[in-house]
């Protein structure tokens, strides 16, 4: 009995059939658009078992793999097969199938017991490290006291003196011995390699996302973050990209611990050097705050969107000092920056309102190992805040 296949009038075209009644030839009979079957139920009868089993689940309408399966069980099959009655093609088709499925086995028993042709692959560090590229290096200063409230450069605004200080919080060195002493090299692109293993993390989220009275309703998905020995290449410039017009300054989600989450703005990595066989490598970043108009947080403490983007959007605020940095107060300041070429990728008309946007910025310099991975953020048009977006699979 052949059924058509109502609602799916144009699930396939005639002589290419993925359901396999071999279209308008004679000897199946086919019309192109109808189901091939003794028990003759529509096609979409049989994707019903597995969304079924699949029900609630994100690939309970996803038809690809049993699609595929036709395609390969029904359509290359009669394209092998020899057609004539419909025992004899039936017959052949089995053969066909029968063979296929026996080589495949011998395969596979050969694959598993053979030795495998394997090359020397590089081992992941056993910690978290950085690898920088020499042709990224925006600057090297052996001395930073000379500098005092000049800016370091377009990639780099923050002044020599604000390097020298966080550098000493970070290291513990003293500061007079780091303005004096500490050779220092920005770079504007770098590798961290993860280690092998202990790395990999994963991040469950449950959040509330609407209320009624007596009906709770939850939301609750698995992140799932680097894989082990992953490397990752990381950028923070304005002019050195070879793509955007030179520019692009990742945002990545920093680990603060006790499994909260935070998040950031490369500026560059450094390099520290004492001259006496003591080298320290790390990442200075301009962070962001919670955003003023979140009204709750989920299980990492990220400042949550309301409804309906409260289940994946989480929305943050540029992180302020709470007073004018003094790189910005000096007199000059104006003439120095256009002598410095600072800001020279910004439009004249847009340049003061980005300048008066970092007067309170507040930078940090931490460990590499911090890093959690990339974040996909951007300024939200609406609020100017910048909203990112987290990745629920």
């Amino acid at each position: 009995m052949y059924v058509h296949n109502r609602g799916y009038p144009t699930h396939a075209d005639p002589e290419t059939d993925s359901d396999g009644d071999g279209g308008t030839a004679p000897k199946l009979r086919g019309d192109g658009h109808i189901e091939f079957s003794k028990k003759g139920i529509p096609h979409g009868i049989l994707h019903f078992p597995l969304q079924l089993l699949l029900a609630g689940h994100i690939y309970m309408n996803d038809t690809c793999a049993p699609e595929a399966s036709h395609r390969f069980n029904i359509k290359m099959a009669m394209n092998r097969v020899r057609k004539s009655t419909d025992v004899e093609t039936s017959a052949s088709l089995i053969d066909w199938g029968f063979r296929v499925r026996t080589w495949a086995k011998v395969i596979d028993t050969v694959q598993l017991n053979d030795t495998p042709v394997t090359r020397k692959q590089r081992v992941a560090p056993s910690v978290v490290t950085l690898q920088f590229i020499e042709r990224t290096r925006l600057l090297t200063v052996s001395e930073l006291r000379p500098g005092g409230d000049d800016l370091l450069c377009n990639d780099a605004r923050l002044s020599y003196i604000e390097l020298g200080t966080l550098i000493s919080h970070y290291t513990g060195w003293d500061v007079h011995t780091v303005m004096d002493s500490v050779t220092v090299s920005l770079y504007c692109s770098a590798f961290v390699l993860h280690p092998s293993g202990g790395y990999a993390y994963e991040d469950h989220i449950s959040l509330i996302i609407y209320r009624r009275p007596y009906m709770t309703y939850h939301m609750s998905s698995t992140i799932y973050g680097l894989p082990s020995g992953e490397t990752r290449q990381y950028w923070s410039t304005e002019s050195r990209y070879a793509y955007n017009k030179g520019a692009r300054r990742d945002m990545v989600e920093i680990d603060l611990g006790q499994g909260k989450i935070g998040c950031a703005e490369i500026t560059s990595f450094i390099e520290m050097s004492t001259g006496m066989d003591e080298t320290r490598r790390a990442v200075i970043i301009r962070w962001f705050s919670k955003s003023s108009l979140s009204t709750f947080s989920d299980d990492h403490d990220r400042p949550m969107c309301d409804f309906p983007l409260s289940c994946n959007h989480c929305l943050w605020q540029w992180s302020s000092t709470g007073r004018d940095r003094a790189s910005f107060r000096v007199r000059g300041f104006r003439n120095r920056s256009v002598r410095q070429k600072l800001w020279s990728h910004v439009h004249q008309d847009d340049r003061q309102r980005v300048i008066t946007s970092e007067i309170r910025a507040r930078y940090d310099i931490i460990g590499c190992d911090s890093i959690k991975g990339h974040a996909n953020i951007h300024e939200d048009p609406s609020t100017g805040h910048m909203l990112q977006t987290l990745q629920i699979v």
